[in-house]
């Protein structure tokens, strides 16, 4: 399981293991509207992009395979339009 912590540390929402590892994030209306950018930091310090999607007005839902096996993740983070941290993800 992942918290996903804004960048003041406040926590954000989880992430959990599931059969098909997938990255998920959901963002309520009244989110930034325009692009987020989903990036991975592998246990071996390589980073992947792993998509983007489009915010409106009413929100978004993003869904996507994870690239890569759960084991090899070290650091998920989600950065929004401005180039804004939004989360990031510590694993417990």
């Amino acid at each position: 399981m992942a918290a996903l912590r804004t960048p003041a540390g406040a926590r954000a929402d989880e992430v959990t293991g599931t059969a098909q590892p997938l990255l998920m994030k959901v963002l309520n209306p009244g989110a930034a509207r325009g692009w987020y950018h989903c990036y991975l930091r592998t246990s071996g310090g390589r980073q992947a992009f792993a998509g983007a999607f489009h915010v409106g007005r009413d929100g978004g839902v993003w869904v996507s395979r994870l690239p890569m096996p759960p084991r090899d993740l070290a650091r998920p983070r989600l950065v929004g339009p401005g180039r804004t941290e939004i989360a990031s993800a510590t694993f417990t």
